[in-house]
């Protein structure tokens, strides 16, 4: 089963795999044994679901995406602000504004996270924030066992469309996630109990699926985003 690429296609084809099953996209069904039409409107997980069903003619049941694991609650939040992608990460600017006034609403304490190659765009957010009381930052610093214990335990997750994103909701832990490029109709993290879903919605041209901002040198779809009303819809969930 290869995703809806040509690349992904050619992969498949270069595995010599006997049965190779995929959607009819980028003319690459001459790669694949059987191809489909693509449904729309579907989340990514039904996406695959929907092919299994049409290879083995058999009703797929319906999703659980949830992993299971012992770590209990404690009294922190977890902020993600960064992105493979420049169109699905926050400025410097604008995340250390939005954590300044996550810092002057709640409680908590509060965790940055990022991966070692992260770990620069993340301290320089952390040295322009107003004040560290509080506030820890791990990025670079943890493994992905670690990674996967601070989500589960978190009370909450404030991150952008990201890998941790969906980390955190698939632990079951509260996710808000703040989309910028992406359709969050595809890609937003599958739970929707455990997750909110904020996007400006204001631009025509929103949502994108660029990973670099075509018509903006700076994403407008994230900079333009309410801080306070963010903050308003974490509290929601703590």
């Amino acid at each position: 089963m290869t995703a809806s690429s040509f690349s992904s296609a050619v992969i498949g084809s270069a595995t010599g795999a006997k049965e190779r099953i995929g959607y009819k996209k980028e003319l690459r069904s001459f790669l694949l044994t059987s191809s489909y039409k693509k449904p729309k409107g579907l989340h990514r997980v039904d996406e695959y679901l929907s092919l299994l069903q049409f290879y083995t003619g058999r009703k797929t049941n319906i999703a659980t995406v949830r992993l299971q694991h012992h770590f209990q609650k404690e009294d922190y939040v977890v902020v993600n602000i960064n992105s493979e992608a420049s169109s699905r990460r926050l400025t410097v600017n604008k995340a250390a504004e939005q954590i300044n006034r996550l810092r002057k609403n709640i409680s908590n304490r509060i965790i940055l996270i990022g991966a070692p190659k992260e770990k620069a765009f993340v301290d320089e957010v952390y040295n322009k924030l107003d004040g560290h009381n509080n506030i820890e930052n791990r990025a670079g610093s943890t493994s992905l066992v670690s990674l996967i214990e601070l989500l589960a335990s978190a009370r909450a997750v404030l991150t952008t469309d990201s890998g941790p994103a969906h980390l955190a909701n698939a632990l079951g832990t509260h996710t808000v996630v703040l989309f910028g490029a992406g359709n969050e109709s595809n890609t937003a993290p599958y739970n929707i109990d455990y997750r909110t879903i904020i996007r400006l919605n204001k631009l025509s041209c929103e949502p994108c699926q660029k990973n670099v901002c075509v018509r903006y040198k700076i994403p407008q779809c994230l900079q333009q985003l309410d801080v306070g009303m963010i903050v308003s819809k974490l509290k929601d969930q703590l």
